[in-house]
C-alpha cells in the first residue's frame, strides 16, 4: 500500500495535515486511526522530521512551517484553540 492511499478524513484544512498523537486535540480526536496507521508504517507526521520515516505527505511541496501559516491547518492544543465559522 502506498502512503498516499491511506484514507483521509480532512481533518484540518489540509487533507494531508496530520500531527502527532498528543501534539493536536483534534486529530487525536478524529484521527486515532490514521495517527495508528502512521505510527506502523514509519510515516512522519506534520512538523516531524525524522529521517528514519517517510516525509509527511503534507511537507511534500511545502515546509511545515508554511503549512501553519493557516490555522486551520494549525494543531490545536485544546478545543478552546478552534476558531469559530460564522
Amino acid at each position: 500500500m502506498d502512503i498516499f492511499d491511506v484514507p483521509t478524513k480532512h481533518i484540518h484544512c489540509d487533507e494531508k495535515v496530520l500531527h502527532a498523537p498528543g501534539d493536536c486535540h483534534y486529530c487525536d480526536l478524529l484521527g486515532a486511526d490514521i495517527q495508528q496507521w502512521r505510527t506502523d508504517h514509519k510515516v512522519n507526521f506534520t512538523g516531524e522530521h525524522d529521517p528514519d520515516k517517510y516525509l509527511c505527505p503534507s511537507e511534500y511541496r511545502r515546509s511545515s512551517e508554511v503549512i501553519h501559516r493557516w490555522w486551520g491547518n494549525r494543531p490545536w492544543k485544546n478545543e478552546s484553540d478552534a476558531v469559530p465559522f460564522f
